[in-house]
């Protein structure tokens, strides 16, 4: 589904709109009007009338060909009907052929008939803020972020959880729910309602003055998790305000009904700009094809890092900078139970990975690279690995190259039911030194490898011996597990 927004098209010239009520009346004898409801929802149809200037006529006949499937598809277009904002994004599709009418050189007039979707009128919590405010945000100038739980037809509870500890430990987080009510204080929870369809209940929350106070407090609350009750969040986009990107902690595991907008799509970027972010968790997202990931010059990541497992349609996952050939640094990177090769023949080129403790000058982090059970892998390069890192990549069936483009450090290196010959351990054992300190450990698991024959590396394989040696002088043994 398109959004009118993305074409660069001007907004209609005007508008005009005929709502349906659901309601049938009928004036009695009496003089009383009588009523009953004749369907469940109203409805409204509209007719708009837009002004193309220069190429822009060109441009909509184009889009109603090849976006709109000769003008019959939904698309997304915002739009003064008296909604949740002065100008409501509403999911419309054309009804009617259009005509259009030429005005002077370079000046078309284009007229067509179309249907809402749904008839777009503020939700309560719109409402409430309206009338009391005279806005949709009860603190309309202010970073406060919308989300939309579904009850799927059940009585279900919806969670809003989110925790903070910058700049303090105290944080208090407001939640705003869908009938008004405010929440300074307990667990953030209420239960939606059971209806006969599927029903979306908008919420809001940001970071309050105190438990008593809900007035907006700055900086905003950077760490949000909906692992809870994951399967009722409908949407969220982190980066709803384009001027906050400082997440610490976003976690989305198994939000499978989850979608940053309304607006279809495939992929997701997700912005490091905050330095020492510590967790960005996703899985079971059936809608994520590629996830890009972004540093800022601020950001990297710590702590727990990303983990992403469990990803059913997932096909790449890159990693960028705003600075272009920038490195970039990450503690912790898991990857479980995903087969994606960044459609590249099988290689994951991660060369601008550089897997390291962020605490700079400790050398007793506890640091990860983990990619495990990815059917299409053959390939992995790596930037750099170093400090006490444990690197696992075992029942990767197919991988028999591991390329590490620096001299690295490292305290594990799991590989077991892995595709590597002795020959492809002798193309990286002179990359690799084994971590000496507290937590050392120094040792390569081999397990069901061509290479580990009998309880050994084969020793039949004229490599063996080079291999053995150049391990020993890193410091590093060969095990089954």
């Amino acid at each position: 589904m398109i959004n009118w927004k993305d074409l660069n098209l001007n907004l209609p010239a005007s508008l005009s709109v005929d709502n349906k009520s659901p309601a049938v009346r009928k004036v009695m004898e009496n003089g009383r009007t009588f009523q009953r409801q004749r369907y469940e929802k109203p409805y409204e149809e509209g007719k708009l009338s837009f002004n193309f200037l220069g190429v822009d006529f060109q441009i909509f006949k184009g889009v109603w060909i090849h976006y709109l499937n000769n003008g019959t598809e939904w698309f997304l277009i915002e739009l003064p009907v008296g909604g949740q904002d002065l100008m409501t994004e509403c999911q419309v599709r054309f009804i009617s052929d259009y005509s259009y009418k030429y005005i002077s050189p370079y000046n078309v007039t284009v007229s067509a008939r179309i249907e809402f979707y749904k008839v777009e009128a503020p939700d309560l919590l719109a409402l409430g803020n309206l009338i009391q405010v005279g806005d949709s945000v009860l603190y309309p100038d202010e970073l406060v972020w919308d989300v939309t739980f579904n009850n799927q037809t059940l009585q279900s509870t919806a969670y809003m959880t989110g925790i903070s500890q910058v700049p303090d430990v105290n944080e208090v987080l407001a939640v705003q729910w869908w009938d008004g009510s405010l929440q300074l204080a307990g667990t953030r929870t209420k239960l939606m309602p059971a209806t006969n369809l599927p029903s979306d209940f908008r919420v809001q929350f940001w970071r309050a003055t105190s438990s008593t106070n809900a007035a907006v407090k700055n900086p905003p609350m950077n760490r949000v998790s909906f692992a809870t009750g994951a399967s009722k969040l409908k949407y969220f986009d982190p980066y709803q305000h384009p001027e906050f990107k400082s997440w610490a902690t976003l976690d989305f595991v198994n939000c499978s009904n989850w979608q940053p907008t309304k607006v279809d799509t495939s992929t997701f970027r997700l912005e490091i700009d905050y330095a020492g972010t510590e967790t960005m968790r996703f899985s079971n997202i059936p809608w994520m094809v590629d996830l890009i990931i972004n540093f800022s010059d601020a950001g990297f990541l710590d702590s727990n890092g990303i983990d992403i497992s469990t990803m059913p349609n997932i096909e790449s996952i890159t990693f960028t900078h705003d600075t272009p050939a920038t490195i970039v640094e990450v503690k912790r990177i898991v990857f479980r139970v995903m087969s994606f090769d960044n459609r590249n023949s099988g290689h994951l080129d991660y060369g601008n990975v550089w897997v390291r403790a962020l605490q700079l000058g400790s050398t007793t982090e506890n640091v990860q690279f983990e990619l495990t059970d990815n059917t299409l892998l053959t390939e992995l390069t790596l930037y750099q690995i170093n400090d006490r890192a444990t690197i696992t990549l075992d029942n990767n069936p197919y991988l028999s190259t591991l390329n590490i483009l620096q001299p690295s450090i490292l305290n594990f290196l799991d590989i077991r039911d892995c595709n590597f010959s002795v020959s492809d351990l002798k193309n990286f054992i002179d990359d690799i030194t084994a971590y000496v300190g507290t937590g050392a450990y120094g040792q390569i698991h081999v397990e069901n490898n061509p290479c580990w024959v009998g309880g050994q590396l084969d020793p039949a394989d004229p490599d063996t011996a080079y291999v053995l040696n150049a391990a020993s002088n890193a410091g590093f043994t060969f095990a089954a597990t």
